[in-house]
């Protein structure tokens, strides 16, 4: 967060998802972490350390003394970025409820996780679970990598693979949600349904597996959004997942060969034309929805 020298903490605003069960909050401040522990079994900070301690915000680490046995996930995401997809999930597993979740704001990176947990929880469709969490907390989602992990959770949820997530895949490794964002709308193209190319993928390694892979060797985990543009497959390039757009650098990079690559591998699968845009942008401009 810019000057967070200057921009003291928000304070504890709690905006209950479900009643006693999920909370989203921006960062407390400090004097409020009994009142904190006295309300919640698990804490989740998605804010880096600056932001605690340059808004002189609250001490995750202070918690355990207050209340033994509290759970503390701490995962720092820069802001206007979203976790990974396999750290989401394995963040949900470890939720023992009450549960309290807060970035800086309280916006954008709480309602990820805010949305996975109802869409795992409560088995909600992705349409509606953003209208709700938009409407209790506030604000929503905020930019295309927090929709794009959120639109591969709920696949992999509909395809019933999230236990292979969280069982078989390191936080880090973008190919699952590769896959899975390819499969939403590469089954667009082709007339299949997105669900059964998941899985054909996850358990074949089929050729949107090796898409994939592709992808995540050649630009690691910097895909914010895979998209459909007028029968074209759009892949935005942005900064590393999680990381600050104040800590990246420009790539420069230009990607012609990788789009040829790309464009033969998926008329192999789909028998079409499929034309690949891929769009970088440097790391200040944010990709707003």
């Amino acid at each position: 967060m810019n000057a967070l020298s200057t921009t003291w903490a928000p304070g504890l605003k709690l905006r209950w998802i479900r009643e006693n069960r999920l909370a989203v909050s921006p960062m407390p401040r400090l004097g409020e972490e009994e009142k904190i522990a006295s309300m919640f079994n698990t804490v989740v900070s998605l804010s880096p350390p600056s932001e605690h301690v340059l808004s002189a915000g609250y001490d995750p680490r202070a918690l355990p003394r207050l209340k033994p046995g509290i759970r503390i996930i701490w995962r720092p995401i820069g802001e206007y970025n979203a976790p990974t997809l396999v750290d989401i999930v394995k963040m949900l597993k470890k939720f023992k409820e009450p549960v309290l979740v807060h970035c800086f704001r309280g916006c954008g990176r709480s309602s990820v996780i805010a949305a996975a947990w109802l869409m795992f929880v409560e088995e909600r469709s992705l349409p509606e679970t953003l209208a709700e969490i938009s409407t209790r907390t506030c604000c929503g989602l905020e930019t295309a990598p927090q929709l794009s992990v959120l639109e591969a959770f709920d696949t992999a949820r509909r395809a019933s693979l999230l236990e292979g997530l969280f069982e078989e895949f390191d936080v880090d490794d973008p190919v699952p949600e590769y896959v899975l964002l390819l499969a939403r709308n590469i089954s667009s193209i082709a007339g299949s349904d997105p669900v059964g190319e998941a899985r054909r993928a996850f358990s074949q390694r089929s050729g949107l597996w090796l898409v994939a892979e592709k992808l995540a060797n050649s630009l690691d985990y910097k895909v914010s959004r895979i998209t459909l543009r007028s029968e074209a497959l759009v892949i935005q390039v942005w900064i590393p997942r999680r990381a600050h757009p104040s800590n990246a650098r420009k790539s420069g990079e230009r990607y012609d060969e990788l789009s040829e690559e790309l464009q033969s591998m998926l008329k192999k699968i789909t028998g079409k034309e499929i034309n690949v845009s891929i769009e970088p942008r440097d790391p200040e401009d944010v990709p707003w929805l």
